[in-house]
């Protein structure tokens, strides 16, 4: 199972794949490389192949495709999962009222108008 990252056409099933822009280009490179054992393990030259030759070019990487069902994958991703074998899973905060991101700036910080008055 490949990641769901950019848009799905399904009228360009099987054709090679190439960002439309940075923003997708960039997200696309977070689901499959980011997360693959050739990039993480391995010399992976794929990105760069994409950037260095156009879509139409002989060395354009035959691994940037649209699937069967038109979404953008890369057919030599194969999930990294660090050695563990296993999805890794966030850890639990030691003390359950440990200050945790993201969190408002102002939640924490009073300024002395905001502060409730003193009972006397």
């Amino acid at each position: 199972m490949y990641p769901r990252a950019v848009n799905q056409y399904e009228s360009k099933a099987g054709q090679p794949y190439r960002p439309s822009n940075g923003t997708e280009g960039m997200i696309f490179v977070e689901a499959f490389c980011d997360q693959c054992f050739h990039d993480r393990c391995q010399d992976c030259e794929i990105v760069a192949m994409t950037m260095a030759y156009d879509l139409t070019d002989e060395e354009y990487p035959k691994e940037w495709v649209y699937d069967e069902e038109g979404w953008p994958i890369c057919t030599k991703w194969q999930k990294w999962d660090g050695g563990a074998g296993e999805e890794p899973t966030e850890p639990e905060p030691d003390d359950p009222n440990q200050l945790m991101f993201p969190f408002m700036i102002d939640e924490i910080i009073q300024t002395p108008a905001q502060l409730e008055p003193e009972c006397v």
